[in-house]
């Protein structure tokens, strides 16, 4: 009996997953820009922004005044690690500005920890903003990358990205919304 109920949370746990996912893919727009620059590159274009929330402390302040490069791969400004910038998981909410953990050709791993997961990216553990502590993914349960990490071994395809908060577990970033696609980046944060 104590088997039947294990089995039972791994094949609920699994579906939630799947939902989860599904309902993330439905709500992902259009066709992924192109990190490469176009045959007729642009000036790079910028507007202001007021940072949302207070995901991104030590860069960016809740209600903090900043600019971000709206016209990023027509200008050949491709993401990179490290990048802040401004992602839309769907066009009924507002952007928000993240960390790139991860660009796309990555190869990143996840760790189980006790109560909990960490994650390596390009072969180093990931820390969060303190540079003192690992990114925590803060549930026994794997986070929904898992199922990208088991599918793609680990490699980022060429529109995916790991966004992350500077500090963990974090919100509206990879750790709850799974690995997320280059069409949603609305802007890269000008270096200050």
């Amino acid at each position: 009996m104590v088997c039947m109920k294990a089995h039972f949370k791994e094949i609920l746990l699994a579906l939630i997953v799947l939902l989860s996912t599904a309902y993330l893919l439905s709500s992902w727009r259009g066709t992924p820009k192109s990190q490469a620059p176009s045959s007729g590159v642009e000036d790079c274009q910028s507007e202001e922004f007021v940072m949302p929330d207070s995901w991104l402390t030590g860069r960016l302040a809740p209600g903090e005044n900043f600019r971000a490069i709206t016209n990023w791969s027509a200008c050949g400004r491709g993401i990179q690690r490290g990048d802040v910038v401004l992602y839309q998981v769907s066009k009924a909410h507002e952007p928000v500005a993240r960390i790139v953990a991860a660009q796309p050709g990555d190869r990143f791993r996840l760790i189980a920890v006790a109560n909990g997961w960490n994650i390596e990216v390009e072969g180093r553990l990931y820390m969060d903003e303190s540079g003192v502590e690992p990114y925590r993914f803060g549930s026994p349960a794997p986070p929904l990358i898992r199922i990208y990490e088991e599918a793609h071994q680990g490699i980022l395809d060429s529109t995916s990205l790991l966004l992350f908060s500077t500090k963990s577990p974090g919100d509206q970033d990879s750790g709850s919304l799974g690995v997320l696609n280059t069409a949603d980046v609305s802007g890269i944060v000008n270096p200050p």
